[in-house]
């Protein structure tokens, strides 16, 4: 009787050894970034929505750095900036610089994403105060924020990761304006 219930338990318990792998979800207790302001330097990181740079006191945003807070091995950040004579710059990440330091070039725009397996469990939404616009709408996983063609400079910018699971902020105006007879456009995250 033993072995007619035995060598059926053994096998069941092997089984499930080999088929069930370990189910880890990403983590990641939020985002953390700094802007480099025109006449004021690097400031000091904020978190988590929170913003960054300065309103109502017309000065252009010249770098970006952004890094998550604690993320699990298989999540990280990328962004890239729009500057001033320079254009799309290459996707930078985890608090490099994104933008220019000591040259006076404005931010234009900002796309920033998720990377690795556990983006799929988080989305990241950020959104920008343009010249002239004020706050734009919430851009959302490596859509352009700010403008192209129009010679505007961002000063300031909000970024929030959520779990997918989660709604994020909406606006009903939108995140990216671009000008007439700008050959620049959004464009599609690489």
């Amino acid at each position: 009787m033993f072995k007619k219930i035995a060598f059926p338990l053994m096998v069941a318990i092997l089984c499930s050894l080999f088929t069930l792998a370990p189910v880890f979800a990403a983590s990641v207790d939020g985002v953390e970034y700094s802007t480099h302001i025109e006449n004021k330097g690097w400031q000091d990181y904020v978190r988590n929505g929170n913003p960054a740079g300065t309103t109502g006191e017309s000065l252009r945003l010249e770098g970006l750095k952004v890094r998550l807070i604690n993320p699990s091995d298989d999540l990280g950040i990328e962004y890239r900036t729009h500057v001033q004579d320079i254009g799309w710059q290459d996707w930078v990440s985890n608090d490099q610089l994104a933008g220019t330091e000591g040259q006076a070039k404005r931010l234009e725009a900002v796309s920033i994403r998720l990377t690795g397996d556990g983006s799929k469990d988080y989305n990241v939404f950020y959104h920008v105060h343009a010249q002239d616009y004020g706050w734009l709408g919430w851009a959302k996983n490596g859509a352009d924020a700010g403008t192209a063609g129009m010679a505007k400079r961002l000063e300031a910018i909000e970024i929030k990761v959520l779990p997918a699971s989660e709604e994020g902020p909406t606006s009903d105006v939108e995140p990216f304006i671009e000008g007439k007879g700008s050959n620049e456009g959004s464009t599609t995250p690489d």
